[in-house]
């Protein structure tokens, strides 16, 4: 029996019972799209998050208080919450000497967040508010659309003045320009010198934030004498690890630190941070896909088990064929391949479908669609797995059956 005759047999086995196969491949309809949206969508996040991160320039680093358990992949203590008093102004100043660190282009501090209230024209704004010097802001790619940034004098000064987000200021003072207005931030008012731009980054609304003289949030609002985090900007990427290890040696002599095991800093660049999402998204991903595709393994097991009870309602049938001349490889092709066209099929409108989701749930989240090889080879693979993993013993047990018992089957 050559092949084209056994695919239309196939064919027409399923479409006699076309509900039941229907029903059959909805467990791999289920399980692909599963599989296709997670793959898709966390590529999708993936890059969302790693074009996040690149906006503000490959060739910045950060200064963290607190030393790292694994080197540079571990998390510093302040991340972990943990308070942390080892940086200060004067490391800001020196890692900014060009005789200490040659390559440093720019660099900035900031100083603790903390949150506070603001009478608004309807309610009570709960905004965050950082000190922060004033190459923080460009370091950042922080936009201005109204007014300056403060400036080193302001530091110096310990200035009550301050630059609010746009959606701090559209609360505040409505379409009135904001720039030389007061506001009462703890025990004292601020003069408004600028208004940022607002966007949302990784989830927050930058608009809704305070921004104050570094000094100023050290004595004045949090009566502190340290700063939370260092940002350098490097002159090139190419100089970032020389950077680096300027900076290291520097700060260990400043601190007095003879061992790097007994580093109470810790220096992340953005290559740190994209290699670190990357691996987290990665796994992260292929985790999720995993669970995914236990549905896929139930969709298996239904389509196995209704082979079976194929296989015992087409007994008879069985029995004429291998009686008027077919062989057991016929009849082993033939079920395995109706195994593996309902898998198929099931595949193919799952990944319309998983792509379909996919791509929803990019404009639901609002980043760019995208779709890799991964999210389009893994899908065929598993399918073309399953179908013939869990075809094959209703097949093979399809094959053997002798004709004669097969004929006298009711």
């Amino acid at each position: 029996m050559n092949q084209f005759s056994t695919l239309k047999m196939a064919l027409t086995a399923l479409w006699i019972n076309k509900v039941r196969s229907i029903l059959t491949l909805l467990g791999i309809v289920i399980g692909i799209s599963a599989v296709v949206v997670i793959i898709a969508s966390g590529e999708g996040v993936q890059n969302f998050v790693l074009n996040q991160i690149q906006s503000f320039g490959t060739n910045v680093m950060t200064v963290m208080p607190g030393g790292s358990d694994d080197d540079r992949m571990g998390p510093p203590a302040a991340v972990m919450g943990v308070t942390v008093t080892t940086l200060t102004m004067d490391d800001m100043y020196a890692i900014g000497d060009p005789r200490n660190v040659p390559d440093v282009l720019d660099v900035g501090a900031a100083s603790a967040a903390t949150q506070v209230v603001i009478p608004g024209i309807e309610d009570d704004i709960f905004v965050a508010l950082y000190g922060v010097s004033p190459s923080y802001f460009s370091i950042s790619n922080m936009d201005l659309v109204e007014g300056d940034a403060f400036t080193e004098d302001d530091v110096k000064e310990i200035s009550t003045v301050a630059v609010i987000g746009d959606t701090v200021k559209t609360k505040l003072f409505g379409d009135e320009d904001a720039v030389g207005q007061k506001i009462k931030l703890g025990n004292h008012r601020y003069r408004i010198v600028g208004v940022l731009e607002g966007g949302t980054t990784f989830g927050i609304d930058m608009g809704k934030m305070v921004y104050v003289p570094v000094t100023t949030a050290q004595k004045l609002l949090l009566g502190v004498d340290y700063v939370s985090e260092i940002m350098i900007r490097v002159t090139s990427e190419d100089r970032i690890e020389a950077a680096r290890a300027d900076v290291q040696n520097l700060l260990r002599e400043r601190h007095r630190i003879t061992d790097s095991k007994n580093d109470d800093f810790t220096i992340r660049t953005i290559k740190d941070a994209l290699a670190t999402i990357q691996m987290v998204m990665g796994a992260l991903t292929l985790f999720l896909a995993a669970i995914a595709a236990i549905s896929l393994l139930v969709g298996g097991i239904g389509i196995m088990n209704i082979m079976l009870v194929s296989v015992t309602e087409r007994t008879r049938e069985i029995g004429l064929r291998k009686a008027i001349g077919a062989k057991r490889k016929d009849i082993l092709i033939q079920f395995l391949l109706e195994a593996v066209l309902l898998t198929g099929i099931g595949g193919l409108v799952g990944f319309i479908f998983g792509i379909s989701g996919a791509a929803l749930t990019a404009v639901i989240g609002n980043w760019s669609f995208h779709i890799s090889w991964q999210a389009i080879v893994l899908p065929m693979l598993m399918t073309a797995f399953f179908g013939v993993v869990f075809g094959m013993y209703p097949a093979v047990r399809a094959s053997r059956l002798d004709p004669i018992a097969a004929l006298r089957y009711e």
